[in-house]
């Protein structure tokens, strides 16, 4: 992404984040500052191990993301991610890629 292009992108997010936070929550997001500690994230593919990263620790008092745990915590939380869907037998993809979904049971047998 081109660096002139940051605020541009920046405002979509925020407008996206308030519509998503007062449809939600009935309220709209407000930046406060930084509240607590977060990790550093030093190359331009872990923004979001980052950002989960700082959610989870503030939650669960789990480490902190650096890049020695990037990709430790990158499995960590996919493989939770996994074992939510595959659990709770929800379907976010479309139809056929989801093993916990019936039409993807219909789609594998009926080939």
């Amino acid at each position: 992404m081109a660096g002139h292009h940051y605020p541009k992108v920046m405002a979509s997010v925020r407008t996206g984040i308030e519509l998503l936070t007062a449809a939600a929550f009935g309220t709209t997001f407000a930046s406060r500052g930084r509240k607590y500690n977060t990790g550093l994230q030093l190359d331009f593919h872990s923004c979001g191990v980052c950002v989960i990263n700082a959610i989870y620790a503030k939650i669960h008092g789990a480490e902190i993301f650096t890049a020695a745990t990037r990709d430790k915590l990158r499995l960590e939380y996919f493989t939770q991610a996994a074992e939510y869907l595959l659990t709770r037998q929800v379907c976010p993809l479309p139809v056929g890629y989801s093993p916990t979904c019936s039409s993807f049971h219909r789609t594998v047998t009926s080939s």
